[in-house]
Order: C-alpha cells, then structure tokens, then sequence
C-alpha cells in the first residue's frame, strides 16, 4: 500500500531525469554546431581562405552571369564587413559595366538568408559605373535576371521592376574618391555623365525601386557632372522616362562644374565654393525640376543660354547670361518646364557684356518670352538701380521687346550703362554721341517703343536738363509720326547737356528752357503750352548763360 501511494514520485523524478539528459545531448549539439561555426567563420576570415575563395566566387559569377569577371581579392568578416579589390563586370556586348579598384562594405550580412543586405557603410574607390537604357531595357538587366527566382525568368521583367533581392540603405554612409558614372537612356535622350574626385554621402533613407533618396549631408570636391536632356520628339506613349527624385538637406561643393542642357536652354556652372541648404533634384514625365531654399556661392561662374533667342552682340541679354567672379547668397532657386525662378540676397560679379556687378538683390522670374525682376537693388559700374523691370520678349521672331514696365526708385548712371541693356534698334543709335552723360530717374514708364504711358516719372540728364513728365506718348521713333498726350510739371533744359547731337547741324532750339504744361497732337501738328523761361533760338554750340 505504502508503495503505491509513491509511485508518482518515482514517475516524475524519472521524467525529469529523462528531460534533463536531452538537454545535456541538444546543449551538446549546440556547443558543437557553435564550436563548428566558430571554426568556419576563422576560416573564412583567414587571408589563405579568402586567397582560395577569390577565384572560386570569380568563376562563379562568370558561370551565373554568363559574362567577363574579374576580382583580385575578396576579404570577409562575416557577419560585418566586405572588402572587394579589383572587380571588373562587363555587359553582355563586351564593353565595361563596373569596374571598382577597392569596395569596402560594412552590412548586416545576417539577412542575407532573408533574401535583403542592409548596408551601413561603403567606402568605393577608383571607380566607373556605365548604365545604358536601350528599347526599354537596362545594360545591367542579366544581372536581375541571373538572380532572379526561376518563376520570374519565364517572363522577363521590365528595365525597372524590383528584383527579388532588396537592397536597404537606412541610414547609411558613403564616401567616394575617383568614382565615374556614364547613364545613357538612348530611349529617351537622357545622358548623365558624372566624374567624382571625392564625395561623402549620409543617406537618411532611400527607395532603390522607385530612385528615390532622402540625403542628410552631401559632400562633393573636385566633380564634373553634366545632364543632357536632347530628345526632339514628344516621349513614346509606351516608354516611360527616367525617373529620380533626390532631396539633400545640406551640400557642401568645392571646385565643382555642373551642366544641364535641353534642346532650348543651356545651364552651367563651375562652383569654387557652394553650400546649400534644402536641396531637391527631380525627374520624370515634364523632364528635370530642381528646387533649393537657400545657397551661398563663392568664386563661381554662371552661364546661362536661352536657345530660343537671338543674343544682341555686346550688350546684356537676359536670355543670354555669362557672370564669372561670383559671389552670391541666393534665398530660393526653382527650374522647371523652361523657367525659372531666384530669390537673391546678395550678388557680386562681372558679365560679359561689360556690366560689373557690385551689389544685387532682388527676385527675378523667368519664362519664355518674360523676364520679371522684383524689389531689385543694383548697383554696377556707374549705375544705382532700385525698382522693378517687366519685359514681354514676345513671341519669335518679334522684336527682342514687345513689351515692358520699369518702375524706377532714385536710380541713377551714365548713359553708357544704359545703352549695355538696349536692343540694336536704329532709334536709340544717337544715345552713343551722348553715352558720357550722367542720368537720374524715379517713376513709372510702361508700353512699347509705339505707345508709351508715364505716371509721375522723373528723369535728369547731364546738368541741368531735367524732365518731370506724366500721360502718353506713342512712336517714340522720332523719325516717324510721333504723337503725344504729355503733362510736364517740371521741364528743364540745357543745350549744352545735348551738344554732341548738335555737332554739324543747325537747329534752330532755345538754348535754355525751364517750363512746366503740355504737349499734344503729332508730329508737325504738335500743340505745346508751356509757360516758363526760355532761351534764345539758335544753333550755337555753347549755349548763352541761362539767368538765375
């Protein structure tokens, strides 16, 4: 009896015995499987291994991708880090892929086995990437196809469907020294050729499918990048464009050339030194868009070509714009569809044309056909600029101004300055007799060279001609039917401030006139009511002394 009530006892103190020795046999096998690991990852990390498996991973990439390889040397630390020196990929039609002198990676190698590589860290050195995109395929395309599940190989997967093996960059870090990429979509025109002296990146994160980037820093020296957008017919309906969205928080570039160029316009620069903040570069179905909050520069050139114009030799050109020695803090920049947008603070530099830049502010607004300058500050040469300038380039081939508003605040200059902005028109012509002659105006003038309006403007000329007017005047070509509609609160002229136009002539006007009234009809029926102080009639080259 006694021995029945503790049998249980006994059942349970067997079970545990029994539990406790397969837990002794699986610690075993675990210390063993372990110790096995161990073994093999110093095995693995061993220089001779890796000597031995550098041609082993060689041939095998040769056999999956059906292509020229070669790798020097492969190291592994597993699970962190992989280093590749001498690796050479060709495409399919012979020429050069990739090529990377050193490739130094530092990943989570453990999700490997979950079909994903997130990488932390890469540093790539002496390296040339070459990507081409022909008939709706990448050069690079054998590459997702040899890694693709054997279910995906029945039907081949379009140039930028996503391969079953993901890449994750959250966060991650790189950093470049002489690094090329050569991207050419012959389907669509677009070329990208960059040349990279040395580059650190921290990404923030990145969508590899999509090309889509989140940068916190963005670090560049001694780079040449160039994007050419040529394609002359509309995108086939049944290719879809390159498409790309960057957005960099802060870019720091020294000695730097960028392009960007279309079938109509050319832009390019060479960054001495830039830092800017907010930086967003996009691509897609309407072409490249590119949008920054804030930039500074410092010794830089800008070039700017609106291939729709005609240039007007030796004069500035607002579709034709070339600064070198510039220095400028510019508060937003945006391009998109052909026009574009700057906010400037601050602006110093020489343009081509002859006008140096001392001091600039302003927000200048660019379409085709318009140019619209806001709030501007100028100051340059001889000239002092504040207001606002509107011009109509008009549709080609009309005129190069069709149409334009100037609102001037307390600006002053010498006619030459003047004569830097004007079009080749044969009715300004006389303007290079008198090109010395100092100016100063305020007020508004708006119209076209055939019919002009003033409100209240104000205008000086040499020393002592002065010119208050307000109303309208139409055919400012004074050879041909003029007509006017004009108030004159406060005229003022002096012959002598007109003298070089006089030279060989015999007009017969007072010498002197200070005046206020109107002027109305047209040329030949002109109706004048001035009262005021007038001058002689006569041809002299010096005028008499005008009275007090």
């Amino acid at each position: 009896m006694m021995s029945l009530l503790f049998q249980p006892n006994r059942i349970q103190i067997f079970q545990l015995s029994k539990f406790r020795r397969i837990f002794k046999i699986l610690a075993s096998l675990l210390a063993i499987f372990l110790l096995i690991f161990a073994v093999l990852l110093v095995i693995l990390n061993m220089p001779a291994t890796q000597r031995w498996l550098t041609p082993k991973v060689e041939n095998w990439l040769e056999t999956k991708l059906q292509t020229h390889v070669e790798v020097k040397n492969i190291g592994v630390r597993f699970p962190k880090s992989l280093e590749i020196n001498g690796l050479k990929i060709d495409a399919r039609n012979g020429d050069t892929l990739l090529q990377v002198g050193s490739l130094v990676v530092d990943a989570d190698m453990w999700q490997l086995f979950h079909n994903q590589l997130s990488i932390k860290k890469v540093g790539l050195e002496d390296a040339v990437v070459k990507i081409t995109r022909q008939d709706e395929r990448f050069n690079f395309g054998f590459i997702l196809d040899a890694f693709s599940p054997p279910e995906q190989k029945a039907t081949p997967p379009p140039a930028d469907s996503a391969s079953a093996f993901q890449v994750l960059l959250r966060p991650s870090e790189f950093n470049l020294k002489n690094v090329s990429l050569d991207w050419q979509d012959i389907d669509n025109q677009q070329f990208i050729n960059a040349r990279i002296g040395q580059s650190g990146i921290k990404v923030e994160d990145a969508d590899l499918n999509n090309v889509q980037f989140s940068i916190k820093k963005f670090e560049l020296d001694e780079a040449d990048i160039s994007v050419r957008q040529l394609s002359i017919e509309p995108p086939d309906s049944t290719s879809s464009p390159t498409v790309f969205d960057f957005l960099i928080k802060n870019v720091a570039i020294t000695k730097t050339r960028f392009l960007f160029e279309d079938n109509k316009l050319l832009f390019k620069t060479n960054l001495g030194e830039a830092n800017l903040i907010g930086l967003q570069v996009r691509s897609g179905a309407s072409g490249i868009a590119v949008v920054n909050e804030n930039a500074a520069l410092q010794k830089t050139d800008l070039t700017y070509l609106d291939k729709t114009s005609t240039p007007t030799p030796s004069r500035f050109n607002p579709t034709d714009v070339d600064l070198t020695s510039l220095d400028a803090s510019i508060h937003q920049f945006s391009y998109q569809n052909d026009s574009i947008r700057v906010v400037v603070d601050k602006l110093a530099g020489i343009e081509k044309s002859g006008v140096e830049v001392e001091r600039l502010q302003g927000e200048l607004q660019y379409s085709p056909g318009v140019v619209n300058v806001q709030g501007f500050d100028f100051q340059g040469n001889t000239t002092k600029l504040t207001g606002s300038i509107t011009l109509d380039l008009g549709e080609k081939p009309a005129p190069p101004i069709s149409n334009f508003t100037v609102d001037l605040k307390q600006s002053e200059g010498e006619i030459a300055d003047i004569i830097r902005f004007l079009p080749p028109d044969p009715s300004f012509t006389f303007l290079d007799k008198l090109a010395d002659r100092k100016w100063t105006a305020n007020g508004k003038v708006s119209g076209t060279k055939q019919q002009m309006a003033t409100d209240g403007f104000q205008f000086t000329f040499g020393k002592n001609s002065r010119l208050q007017v307000s109303g309208n005047a139409t055919n400012l070509d004074i050879s041909a039917k003029l007509s006017a509609d004009l108030k004159l609160t406060d005229f003022r002229f002096d012959k002598n401030d007109l003298s070089p136009l006089l030279e060989g002539k015999n007009f017969q006007i007072p010498a002197f006139a200070k005046a206020s009234g109107t002027v109305k009809g047209q040329k030949g029926q002109l109706s004048l009511n001035l009262s005021g102080i007038f001058g002689n009639l006569d041809s002299l080259a010096k005028a008499p002394v005008r009275p007090d």
